[in-house]
């Protein structure tokens, strides 16, 4: 992290364009830290989902959203990531991956899955702030 990042994050991963993945443990709910999305060039972060094996599973969602239905890359990554995060999954999460190999999800269709599966603060942009004014 730089000066300007605030403390309390737990950074566990860092993408090529400059954001960070960070667990927020000022915000765990049973025994369940919240992993958030830190953007580069914003002062607020994003609730992502409320764990680390949440987040995954918005992962894959997200990937198959973002990827068209002609995708050969897609027909073979969500069988995969199905059978192989299927088991830390709830089985209703897995049955969704493994159903969007045969059927796409619109962007709509996302945002709302996402709220109604980790709540409405999951779905809304900007809702921490980890970077000091400057």
């Amino acid at each position: 992290f730089e000066s300007y990042h605030k403390s309390g994050f737990v950074p566990f991963a860092h993408a090529g364009n400059g954001n960070y993945w960070c667990w927020y443990p000022a915000m765990q709910e049973q025994q369940a830290i919240p992993v958030v999305l830190c953007p580069h060039d914003c002062e607020d972060a994003d609730l992502y989902a409320p764990d680390f094996t949440s987040a995954l599973y918005r992962h894959v969602i997200e990937y198959a959203t973002e990827t068209s239905e002609d995708d050969h890359e897609r027909s073979g990554m969500l069988p995969r990531w199905a059978v192989e995060l299927g088991p830390l999954w709830p089985t209703r999460w897995r049955d969704q991956v493994e159903g969007l190999t045969r059927e796409p999800m619109a962007w709509s269709e996302y945002s709302a899955l996402v709220a109604s599966e980790f709540g409405e603060q999951y779905a809304k942009h900007c809702q921490v702030r980890w970077m000091d004014e400057t």
